[in-house]
């Protein structure tokens, strides 16, 4: 029995995300606390985490802080890790590929619409297309990113597709590429919503 959880993170979207969804797709209750970017500064003068990261994850008797430690903490906890070294390896490697990528998404705002669209025109397919590459290695892309159940990378992904590619406001820009590009990366997505009620509710 899990004593009471807080996930403490920013109030708008925040790498603090593949944990609620783990939570949430798991079925785990839990306090979704969200700070907002002007209470920050003060709380973390108080040493409110550990180590002046944020998210931090209040759990076991302990304050926990920093994005992956703490999904790396939960799956461990629920049973979304892989337990050899090799599967341990395409979980990581694989978070890290889409944590390059996120940047590339990141920094938008901060460009020009010329770099936004050479950015979605020549770059976006190819990573779009490793990603696929990536998901049909295991059962041909029909199931999940590794064996026969969701682990951690699926999570970390979907955050990515979802936030980035497929959530409204999105998809009627990417849409189309994300079909074409990685089809079986969509239909992963559409399996990971209609397999949780309460993710498809969350998101």
């Amino acid at each position: 029995m899990l004593d009471e959880i807080t996930l403490h993170g920013f109030e708008t979207f925040d790498s603090a995300e593949p944990a609620r969804l783990m939570f949430i797709y798991h079925g785990t209750s839990f306090i979704n606390d969200r700070i907002t970017l002007e209470e920050w500064p003060a709380l973390r003068d108080t040493g409110f985490s550990e180590f002046d990261l944020i998210p931090v994850l209040s759990m076991d008797g302990l304050s926990m802080a920093g994005a992956y430690p703490i999904l790396l903490y939960i799956s461990r906890k629920l049973g979304y890790y892989p337990q050899n070294v090799q599967d341990e390896y395409f979980v990581d490697s694989t978070c890290e590929f889409i944590s390059h990528i996120s940047k590339f998404f990141i920094e938008m705002k901060e460009k020009d619409m010329d770099w936004i669209t050479r950015f979605s025109q020549e770059k976006l397919p190819n990573l779009l297309k490793k990603i696929e590459n990536t998901i049909t290695k295991n059962n041909d892309g029909n199931g999940w990113f590794l064996g026969d159940h969701i682990t951690l990378v699926d999570f970390v992904v979907f955050d990515f597709m979802w936030n980035f590619l497929l959530k409204p406001g999105k998809i009627e820009a990417y849409g189309l590429l994300v079909s074409e590009s990685s089809p079986k990366v969509m239909g992963w997505a559409c399996r990971m919503i209609k397999e949780s009620p309460s993710l498809a509710k969350y998101i």
